[in-house]
């Protein structure tokens, strides 16, 4: 009994370490984080490093949980105060996880296509966030709009590989000029990959 406790206490700090861990951060809905720890036996403080994917909610937008739930997004982004149909600007974002043999191209084109089985995208010119270009952030992107109940809704798509996972953003509203107002671009510049 004299060396249990120091014995327990020798496998839980050697045995259970991880590398990776799953967190749903309610402030940027980012969904997978990988946290490494660095353990310095000089010193008895752990030092770690969060990894991911992060994005900042863009002011005056805040994140609708029911609403992603209810349309199967991952995260759902409004105007403060409205709902899914009355929000200015809607950015979705879901997850997907890619198999080793899938190329991020494949998928965006893929996924594109699928769209198409739904409304009848019509492209515009060729839109490149400049912020994950100049991140060197591997992605596709898109701009078009669509015709649906009688209104054009204009939409950019973002396709961003980190490890193993796509993570699909469209930013979408009613009113071209609203894809380039201040909230919208500093929503691409907030975009991180570590």
């Amino acid at each position: 009994m004299r060396y249990f406790y120091p014995a327990l206490a020798f496998l839980l700090f050697f045995g259970c370490k991880s590398d990776r861990v799953v967190l749903l951060d309610g402030k940027t809905g980012a969904t997978n984080y990988i946290e490494k720890y660095k353990i310095d036996f000089l010193s008895p403080i752990q030092a770690y490093r969060r990894q991911g994917f992060r994005y900042k909610v863009p002011e005056g937008m805040t994140e609708s949980p029911a609403d992603a739930y209810r349309y199967k997004y991952d995260n759902l982004l409004l105007d403060r105060g409205a709902d899914y149909f009355s929000s200015t600007i809607v950015i979705a974002i879901r997850h997907y996880d890619l198999n080793s043999y899938e190329k991020l191209n494949d998928f965006s084109i893929m996924d594109q296509s699928n769209l198409k089985k739904s409304v009848t995208p019509y492209y515009e010119n060729e839109w490149k966030p400049t912020a994950l270009e100049d991140k060197n952030i591997e992605h596709e992107s898109f701009q078009f709009y669509y015709t649906m109940q009688k209104m054009k809704v204009y939409q950019r798509s973002v396709y961003i590989k980190s490890e193993n996972t796509v993570h699909i953003i469209s930013l979408s509203t009613l009113y071209k000029d609203f894809l380039n107002r201040p909230e919208s671009e500093g929503f691409w510049n907030s975009i991180r990959i570590d």
